[in-house]
């Protein structure tokens, strides 16, 4: 779908918006549950893109799964983890690379020697596998697949592994959460250590459904457990809302409020740095993080913003927030350096190179590192786009930021490939519309 983004000239944003549910705690929650015994009651569940996509492949496990999509409800009903069943098709897990890596782990961890294929898209069999099945095998997991398992699809027969002491060499919440759900019943304790702390969804859910887990910092300890059924809350999504909060940031006379928006201190990143560049942020807490996912409302408006340095530690926590603070950068002042980003190259697209290409194809002097970006900001000036259409390499982050930097232009532009921002932000383009307002 080609979509025009004309450029908001004497408009701005203003309002109240509630982002849509995160799609990272979503599919979570279809897993776990899956395993759960008794009744999981699901609320605010995305019934699109990756969400159903991972719900689709679970079903085929054998849990009863009712959907009530009138209240963005999903009940799930599961005799516990001895009641998966193989599935006589391939798990087709399309795009969703949380839903292939997550299920790797558990699949693999299943007693009895149950066979199970998972597969994707086009895209999702691009991406690197063999992070995740190295220290599965270690453990014992039986896995094959593409390329010495890099590539799906990916073959595994489960079985209780053993567990011990694993050391991660890249901090990714998806592959310490394959770990940790593969070890749910492995034959020992399982201590695993990141080498730097990546988020930490996966270690507060399965705690709530009873695992006997302790996590801080960069260490996961975990206990073989069985999990109990309880109800689940799914927050806004963090990282939906971060495009609507630099469209705020950016848009001269901008002032917005997103509501009920996940605020796990392992997801803020984002924040931390639109306050570094300067912008001007309000957050209201409406609990306390006590091993619960923390949530509240973010107001947001116009400010001149300059550039900063982006690195090391905090990249685990902003790595899917970098192409909209890459979009930030070239509207602030100065220079902004990322840095220790690679991990961009190996999502839905290589983020790196399309966010350069992008930000060049707007006028802005950008020079692309093998893991990161330097971007020398236009302090604010309008977009001078070299191109009226803009390809978004099948990427929902990449068709976002080109809608928000067709706000910014001194032209129209448009996005081939726009039905992709439904993967993570179903009406993205409808909330954008719904905020407008003359001047």
């Amino acid at each position: 779908m080609k979509k025009e983004i004309l450029p908001l000239k004497n408009s701005t944003l203003r309002g109240e918006v509630c982002p849509p549910a995160d799609k990272s705690i979503a599919q979570r929650a279809v897993i776990i549950s899956s395993i759960a015994e008794g009744i999981t009651k699901i609320n605010n569940f995305p019934f699109s893109g990756d969400p159903l996509s991972t719900l689709n492949a679970v079903q085929q496990l054998g849990p009863k799964i009712t959907k009530q999509e009138s209240t963005k409800t999903l009940i799930v009903e599961s005799q516990g983890v001895n009641s998966i069943q193989e599935s006589s098709e391939i798990l087709n897990l399309d795009n969703s690379g949380t839903g292939f890596r997550l299920l790797m782990g558990l699949l693999a961890g299943l007693p009895n020697n149950k066979f199970f294929v998972l597969n994707g898209d086009s895209s999702l069999k691009k991406r690197p596998m063999k992070r995740v099945a190295e220290p599965l095998i270690e453990m014992g997991a039986q896995i094959i697949g593409r390329g010495n398992c890099s590539l799906a699809p990916i073959a595994l027969s489960g079985r209780s592994l053993k567990g011990g002491f694993i050391r991660t060499k890249i901090p990714s919440a998806q592959l310490k959460s394959a770990v940790i759900l593969s070890c749910l019943n492995a034959e020992n304790e399982l201590i695993l250590e990141e080498p730097q702390a990546s988020r930490n969804h996966t270690e507060i859910m399965l705690k709530n459904f009873g695992a006997n887990i302790k996590y801080k910092d960069n260490i996961v300890e975990l206990i073989p457990s069985k999990l109990k059924a309880r109800n689940i809350n799914i927050p806004g999504d963090i990282s939906g809302a971060a495009f609507l909060i630099a469209a705020a940031s950016l848009i001269k006379d901008s002032s917005i409020k997103i509501k009920n928006v996940g605020l796990n201190s392992s997801r803020t990143g984002f924040l931390q740095c639109l306050e570094k560049m300067g912008a001007k942020i309000k957050i209201n807490y409406s609990g306390e993080e006590d091993d619960e996912e923390l949530i509240g409302n973010i107001e947001i408006e116009y400010s001149k913003l300059k550039g900063i340095e982006i690195k090391g530690d905090i990249i685990p926590n902003v790595i899917d927030e970098i192409p909209i603070l890459a979009l930030v950068a070239a509207q602030a002042e100065g220079k902004t350096v990322i840095k220790d980003a690679k991990e961009l190259r190996v999502k839905e697209s290589d983020r790196l190179k399309a966010i350069h290409d992008l930000l060049s194809a707007l006028g802005i002097d950008v020079q692309e590192l093998e893991d990161g970006l330097i971007i020398k900001g236009n302090n604010g000036q309008l977009f001078k786009p070299k191109t009226r259409n803009f390809n978004a390499k099948h990427d929902h982050r990449i068709v976002m930021i080109t809608a928000i930097a067709g706000l910014l232009s001194e032209e129209s532009i448009e996005i081939e490939g726009a039905e992709w921002a439904d993967v993570s932000f179903p009406c993205f383009f409808e909330t954008i519309e719904a905020l407008k307002v003359n001047l």
